[in-house]
């Protein structure tokens, strides 16, 4: 089943790729993109599960900004992997 969800994400992110998205490790992010977090993060009263919505793809900074309910988080280049792309129907 993993291998179907990761077989899933990757045909997503290559059929939705635009030139001037960015990427690391094989994901790409776009401005009101859907994420799915993947790690607890107490401190910013975020939880594995929670659904955000990308606010602000700075390349300068490497810093992406997520709106999880209005609370926005700041991920850098270097926690991207707490994050996954996701489709929410």
């Amino acid at each position: 089943m993993r291998s179907i969800v990761r077989c899933r994400s990757c045909l997503i992110q290559r059929v939705h790729k635009k030139e001037s998205d960015e990427g690391w490790n094989n994901n790409f992010f776009r401005e009101n993109d859907k994420v799915m977090l993947l790690k607890n993060l107490p401190d910013d009263d975020v939880y594995n599960g929670d659904i955000g919505t990308i606010l602000e793809v700075d390349t300068k900074r490497n810093v992406i900004s997520v709106d999880f309910t209005n609370n926005v988080v700041d991920f850098s280049t270097d926690f991207l992997y707490y994050l996954k792309a996701c489709v929410v129907y």
